[in-house]
């Protein structure tokens, strides 16, 4: 990797960007999921016939019943189940039930359809485009895929245009089932935590700092180094003992300048703030090895400190002030992040300045990472 464009990025963005929290997702009347007969049809008989119905293991613990028609659709959600997937009967409330965790007062329910190409192509620059607000949200992108998440109930309901799957199964997986899973879970005994999520046999490392902070160039940079990286946008942690954190959309979100300094490809596109942004899109893993147990929490400092990298222990009070300054809307939708944060300041936690040092940043995330001291 070449490091030394690295200071030439950092200045860059700070020039080019102006910091600012990111928005809420806007409100507005979202149809209830019984709505959805504007389909189009449903494409009969797919490549894999398989019985409508099949019950899974999620990777949060919950369990999850998937209902499609079509063999492809239900290899799409394969990663997000720990173990086999086992038929299941129609009627799935038929006799006794297993107590649902966390709150759940139903199972998770996934319907997917494949459908025909009835609607426009995507235009050029098309990005998704999220409404609603708590407990119910739509995410569409064109006319080529829409999905519908009931968070009180626990259930996403989505279509997908056959062209785009094939075109783009990745695109397709992200906002049929890993964005809306993470939002259905978010409501139901996690909470959302906007940050970056390293890991490795001594656990979780957490990376949170304000907008433009850096957190997703750091990210990145580590996953390009050889560092597991769950995501850089946003985690879930399991409440009420914020010990297991877990990552349900596996993806990298950089400025275009700091991706040509990586050495990274992927599609630029316009995020919902509007900012183009390159998204990486990261090798799918088995949805048992999504989570790991929070080992350490590292909040961005300075990142032109002189004289290096270097991590900084910081007390309780000045942790849950600067953790703080990373927040998000979404964080306070369904509770107070003040448990966790309460939590995670009597763990080990870090103020990393110098990351323009970003091979001396790498070096202190790795020890963390693998378990070792500072």
């Amino acid at each position: 990797m070449n490091f030394s464009l690295v200071p030439r990025l950092y200045a860059w963005g700070r020039r080019s960007m102006k910091s600012r929290r990111k928005p809420a997702i806007p409100g507005s009347d979202v149809p209830p999921l019984r709505t959805l007969d504007r389909r189009p049809p449903v494409v009969s008989g797919g490549d894999d016939p398989l019985s409508p119905w099949s019950e899974g293991k999620a990777s949060g613990g919950e369990r999850m019943w998937l209902e499609t028609s079509h063999g492809r659709l239900r290899r799409l959600v394969r990663w997000f189940y720990d173990g086999a997937v086992v038929d299941a009967p129609r009627n799935r409330h038929a006799g006794a039930a297993k107590p649902a965790p966390d709150g759940y007062e139903d199972d998770l329910t996934i319907r997917l359809r494949l459908v025909e190409d009835e609607r426009s192509p995507l235009p050029e620059g098309c990005t998704e485009l999220w409404s609603g607000a708590p407990p119910c949200f739509t995410v569409r992108l064109g006319e080529q895929l829409e999905t519908i998440v009931d968070v009180a109930g626990a259930v996403i309901d989505g279509w997908v245009c056959r062209s785009l799957f094939d075109e783009s199964p990745e695109t397709a997986g992200r906002l049929l089932v890993e964005a809306p899973l993470a939002t259905v879970r978010a409501g139901h005994g996690w909470q959302v935590v906007h940050a970056a999520t390293l890991a490795g046999t001594g656990g979780a490392v957490i990376i949170r700092g304000a907008a433009d902070s850096g957190k997703s160039t750091l990210a990145a940079a580590a996953w390009k180094a050889g560092i597991e990286t769950l995501g850089d946008e946003s985690i879930l942690v399991r409440r009420p003992t914020h010990d297991e954190v877990t990552a349900s959309v596996r993806e990298v979100l950089v400025h275009p300048w700091s991706a040509e300094a990586l050495g990274l490809s992927g599609v630029t596109e316009l995020t919902r703030d509007g900012e183009p942004k390159l998204r990486v899109m990261l090798q799918p893993i088995p949805a048992s090895q999504r989570s790991a147990v929070h080992a350490a929490t590292i909040l961005l400092g300075a990142t032109d400190r002189p004289g290096g990298a270097r991590m900084v222990p910081l007390e309780p009070k000045e942790f849950s002030a600067g953790f703080h300054a990373g927040e998000i809307p979404q964080e306070r939708w369904y509770g107070s992040p003040e448990p966790l944060v309460r939590d995670w300041a009597r763990r080990p936690a870090y103020r990393l300045d110098g990351a323009v040092d970003l091979e001396g940043a790498l070096a202190l995330l790795g020890r963390l990472c693998r378990g070792d001291s500072l």
